[in-house]
């Protein structure tokens, strides 16, 4: 698939965060508002398309690491 350089916008219900390629909405797992990253596309519809973090290339000050070991891993 594709990769695409994004910037997240917002977070979705759920935990997503969304950025927008061409005004379409790409969601991205483990993601904040205010970082810039390059994403593979892995799942593309009319509507909205679905990423994973390839690189993260600026971060969110909002950004902290996990104290759970588990993260990522478990639904807690």
């Amino acid at each position: 698939m594709r990769i695409v350089d994004l910037k997240i916008e917002d977070v979705a219900f759920g935990g997503k965060g969304v950025g927008r390629e061409n005004g379409k909405a790409v969601f991205v797992p483990f993601t904040i508002d205010g970082e810039m990253i390059s994403a593979q596309i892995t799942r593309e519809k009319k509507q909205f398309a679905e990423a994973e973090v390839v690189d993260l290339q600026e971060r969110s000050p909002h950004r902290v690491n996990p104290e759970c070991p588990y993260f990522g891993r478990c639904g807690g």
